[in-house]
C-alpha cells in the first residue's frame, strides 16, 4: 500500500506520523498506516461507526458539518494522532466522526494507527474510547454526560459493580478523571451515575432547554415566546425548580403581570436532576416558597404596613398558576404523556 495519498486536497504522508513517547489507552502501538474505509461507503452510520457507551450523543447529533468545515479549512494535520484501529478486529476503536466524514468527502482511505488489544471486552472497549476523548486535541472532548453514559452503559452490561466504592475506583484508577475535572464535578458525577438504576438506565430524561421548548411548542400547539409577545392576558414561562427561579419566577412575571391583570401560567421541567424523588421534591418545593414564602412575606408586609388594610392569610393569588410539568420520569405513565406531548399535573408528579 502507497505511503502517500491526497486527502482533504492536500498531500499526506504516512510517515510523518512518529510513534507515540507514551502509551495511548491500553493498547500496544503496531504501526500507521492507511485504513481502507470502502466497508462503510453510502453507510457512513454503520453499527461499527457508533459511539454506544462512549457519547451521550452519537456522532449524528455532534455537529459533522461544523467539524468537517474546519478539517476541510485546516487541511489534515499530521502533528494529532489519526484514528485508531485494532489491527486484530480491523475496527475502529477512536476516531469515528473523522471516519464519517472522509466518507462525506468521498475519501477512500484514512490515515490510522494500528493498534493490539489484549483485552477486547465491553469495559476495555468503552474505557478505551472515552479516555481518547479525554485526551485527544482534534476529537471533542468527553463531557460530563459522556462520563456518566459510559458507566451507564458498563453497568447495564454486568462490566461495572454498581456501587459507590467501584465506580469511584473505575474513575480515578481507569479513566484517571482527576486529570480532566475538580473533584466537585467528579463527586456529581459519582451522584449521578448512582442515580442509574440497576441496569444502568436513567431514572429520569433530563432536557436542555432547547430540546424542553421544541417538546412544549409541540404540547401546547404554540412557541410561547411568540405567543408572550401578542398575548394580553396571559404569559406563559418554562422554569427548572429552585429558590432562585422562584424569587424571578415572581419579581420578573408575577408582579409586572398584575399590574395589567395578566395570569402568569408556570411550566416546570428538570435539566440535570436523575433522581426521581429528588425531581420531584423540587418541583413541589418550588410552588411551596413561592406560595409559602414569598407571596405570604409580601402579605405580611401589606398587613403590617399599610392601616386599614387585612389582607386573609394565606393569600393566594389569583395572577400566577402552575399549568403543569414536563413529564420526565422513567415510567410508563410519563413516558406515554411524554411521546403525546402532554403536560403532567404537578400534583400528579
Amino acid at each position: 500500500m502507497k505511503d502517500v495519498r491526497n486527502f482533504f486536497g492536500s498531500s499526506v504522508d504516512i510517515n510523518d506520523y512518529k510513534k507515540p513517547e507514551n502509551k495511548i489507552d491500553n493498547g500496544t502501538f503496531v504501526r500507521y498506516g492507511w485504513y481502507d474505509i470502502t466497508r462503510f461507503k453510502g453507510n457512513e452510520f454503520h453499527k461499527d461507526l457508533n459511539n454506544v457507551g462512549v457519547r451521550k450523543r452519537l456522532d449524528i447529533d455532534r455537529g459533522l458539518e461544523t467539524f468537517e468545515t474546519r478539517v476541510k479549512n485546516d487541511k489534515w494535520k499530521t502533528m494529532y494522532n489519526p484514528p485508531i484501529i485494532d489491527v486484530e478486529t480491523d475496527l475502529p476503536k477512536d476516531g469515528r466522526k473523522r471516519i464519517r466524514i472522509a466518507l462525506r468527502n468521498d475519501e477512500t482511505h484514512i490515515p490510522a494507527m494500528y493498534q493490539s488489544y489484549n483485552d477486547n471486552s465491553e469495559r476495555t472497549n468503552t474505557t478505551s474510547g472515552i479516555t481518547l476523548n479525554l485526551i485527544h486535541d482534534i476529537a471533542d472532548e468527553a463531557e460530563f454526560d459522556d462520563i456518566t453514559n459510559g458507566c451507564a452503559y458498563l453497568i447495564g452490561k454486568g462490566e461495572l459493580i454498581h456501587t459507590k466504592d467501584e465506580v469511584t475506583q473505575y474513575l480515578h484508577n481507569e479513566l484517571n478523571i482527576s486529570r480532566y475535572f475538580a473533584t466537585r464535578t467528579i463527586n456529581d458525577m459519582i451522584i449521578a451515575i448512582m442515580n442509574l438504576d440497576k441496569g444502568g438506565m436513567q431514572l429520569m430524561n433530563t432536557l436542555g432547554r432547547d430540546d424542553a421548548m421544541k417538546w412544549l411548542t409541540k404540547a401546547l400547539g404554540f412557541n410561547i415566546d411568540k405567543f408572550n409577545e401578542i398575548s394580553k392576558t396571559e404569559e406563559y414561562v418554562l422554569f427548572t425548580p429552585g429558590s432562585v427561579n422562584s424569587y424571578r419566577t415572581l419579581c420578573k412575571h408575577i408582579i409586572p403581570n398584575s399590574i395589567t391583570r395578566k395570569i402568569t401560567k408556570i411550566i416546570l421541567y428538570t435539566t440535570k436532576e436523575l433522581n426521581p424523588k429528588i425531581a420531584t421534591d423540587d418541583m413541589h418545593l418550588f410552588k411551596k416558597i413561592l406560595q409559602d414564602d414569598l407571596i405570604a412575606n409580601i402579605t405580611t408586609v401589606v398587613n403590617n404596613d399599610i392601616q386599614g388594610v387585612k389582607l386573609e392569610t394565606p393569600f393566594v393569588s389569583s395572577y400566577w398558576q402552575i399549568e403543569g410539568c414536563i413529564p420526565q420520569k422513567v415510567n410508563d405513565e410519563h413516558q406515554a404523556l411524554f411521546d403525546n406531548q402532554q403536560l403532567i399535573r404537578l400534583e400528579d408528579y
